[in-house]
C-alpha cells in the first residue's frame, strides 16, 4: 500500500510519536540505572486522570506538540499532546502496521492514553474546546460525535503494556523527577527547561540545601544558647532568666529534632510504600505479551475521518 505521506514519512513520524529517552530501557540497563528509573517512576499505565478531573488536582491542561512532554506535569500544569488528524485515518493504520512496527506501537500507546483521558462526554466536550483543544479541528461536538469517538478510541483500551511503546507503560510523569533522573544518569542537566533562565533552575536545586542549612542553624543556635546559659551560676531575676533560656534552648533542640525525625520517617514511609507498589506492578507485567495483535495490533472497525 502506498504511504499516505510523501516526504520522509517515517522520519517525521519518529520525531512526532517516539519518545526515545523514555523508551530506551536497554540504554538505562547498560548504564546500570534501570532500577533507578523504576524507583523514580512507577510502571502503571492507567495512572492517567480524565480531562474533567485534572482541574480538581490543580492541573491546567496545556496542549503541546512535543511528544516528549505528553502526560508530563509540573506544579499546576500538565502537558498533553493533541491527537493528530492522521491517527484517525484508516489508511495510516493499515500502512504503518507494516511499514514501521515501532512507530505503530508508539502511535497505539499514544491513542491508548486517550482512553484514560476521555472517559465521558464531559471529557470529550472539554477536549474539543477551543481553550485547550486536544482533538482535531472540526470534530463533531455533539453526543453523536462522542459516541463515534468512543467506539473508535475504545479499541485501544484492550492493549497491554507489551503491545505499546515502553513509554506508555507509565502514566502521568512528574517533570521534577524526570529532571533529577537525567541528572543522576549523567545524560544532561535537565529533561526540560520550564524556565527560560538558568537562575530559576539553580534556585530549584538549591531549595533542599537551604532547608538543610536552616535546620542546622536552628540546632547550632539552640546549642550555643544552651552552652552559654548555666542555670546554676546565677541567682535572682537573672538566674530565673538564665534557667528559662537554658530550658527553652533544650525545648527547641527537642522540638526540632522530633520534627526532623517525623519528617524523615514520613518520607521513608512514603518511599517504601511507593517501592512496594512499584514492585507489585512490575511483577504483574508479563515479559511476553499474552495476546498477539492481528493486522499489526488491532482491528479498526470504525474511523472518525
Amino acid at each position: 500500500m502506498t504511504a499516505p505521506f510523501v516526504i520522509d514519512v517515517e522520519t517525521q513520524l519518529n520525531e512526532k510519536l517516539k519518545v526515545d529517552f523514555l523508551n530506551n530501557r536497554k540504554a538505562l540497563a547498560r548504564n546500570g540505572s534501570a532500577s533507578t528509573a523504576h524507583k523514580i517512576t512507577t510502571p502503571k499505565s492507567s495512572h492517567v486522570y480524565p480531562v474533567h478531573f485534572q482541574p480538581a488536582r490543580g492541573h491546567q491542561i496545556t496542549p503541546i506538540e512535543s511528544h516528549n512532554l505528553h502526560l508530563v506535569w509540573y506544579q499546576g500544569i500538565i502537558f498533553i499532546k493533541p491527537i493528530p488528524p492522521y491517527l484517525l485515518s484508516a489508511a495510516f493504520w493499515e500502512w504503518i502496521a507494516e511499514a514501521d512496527p515501532d512507530v505503530f506501537k508508539a502511535a497505539a500507546g499514544f491513542m491508548r492514553s486517550y482512553t484514560f483521558l476521555i472517559k465521558s462526554e464531559t471529557d470529550y466536550r472539554l477536549a474539543n474546546d477551543d481553550k485547550a483543544p486536544l482533538l482535531p479541528f472540526g470534530m463533531d461536538n455533539t453526543t453523536e460525535g462522542f459516541e463515534r469517538f468512543s467506539r473508535f478510541i475504545n479499541q485501544f483500551s484492550h492493549l497491554t503494556d507489551n503491545q505499546v511503546s515502553p513509554r506508555y507503560s507509565y502514566g502521568e510523569l512528574r517533570l521534577r523527577r524526570l529532571n533529577w533522573l537525567v541528572r543522576i544518569l549523567g545524560i544532561k542537566v535537565t529533561y526540560f527547561h520550564m524556565h527560560g533562565e538558568w537562575g530559576t533552575v539553580f534556585m530549584d536545586m538549591l531549595g533542599p540545601l537551604v532547608a538543610v542549612f536552616a535546620v542546622l542553624s536552628i540546632f547550632l543556635a539552640a546549642m550555643q544558647v544552651g552552652l552559654a546559659a548555666d542555670p546554676y551560676t546565677s541567682e535572682g531575676p537573672v538566674g530565673t532568666y538564665t534557667v528559662a533560656c537554658y530550658w527553652f534552648s533544650v525545648a527547641v533542640l527537642l522540638a526540632t529534632g522530633t520534627a526532623c525525625v517525623v519528617f524523615l520517617g514520613v518520607m521513608v514511609g512514603i518511599y517504601i510504600y511507593e517501592q512496594v507498589f512499584a514492585y507489585k506492578m512490575y511483577k504483574q507485567t508479563s515479559p511476553v505479551a499474552k495476546a498477539r495483535m492481528r493486522s499489526g495490533v488491532i482491528y479498526i472497525v470504525e474511523f472518525i475521518v
